[in-house]
């Protein structure tokens, strides 16, 4: 996420000057994409409004979703199997053939 949004496109072909600072060649930017116009020096701003930024934080999301999605249905068949055997425990419990151990006071 750090080159798509705190550093320039490579392909812009911006000069590295120091950490928080790229210098744009005098004949202007190597690509015509809109992210090489896009970049800017100022640490409020950098590289937040590319569409190389903006595609990186979306695919950061869906990896972070589909991550989340399958610990929910993990859980949910783990809840599942729970509650089956829960209410298989139950029925056997109830059931006519449990008399016999519940001794002389019932």
């Amino acid at each position: 996420m750090q080159s798509g949004c705190c550093k320039p496109p490579s392909v812009c072909g911006l000069v590295f000057q120091n950490a928080t600072s790229w210098k744009m060649p005098a004949k202007g930017p190597a690509d015509p994409s809109p992210d090489c116009r896009t970049w800017s020096n100022e640490q409020t701003e950098l590289c937040y409004n590319c569409l190389s930024c903006k595609i990186e934080v979306l695919e950061e999301i869906k990896k972070e979703w589909k991550i989340l999605s399958l610990a929910n249905v993990c859980i949910l068949v783990v809840v599942g199997i729970i509650y089956t055997i829960s209410c298989c425990a139950l029925r056997n419990n109830q059931s006519k053939g449990y008399q016999k151990y519940k001794g002389h006071y019932a």
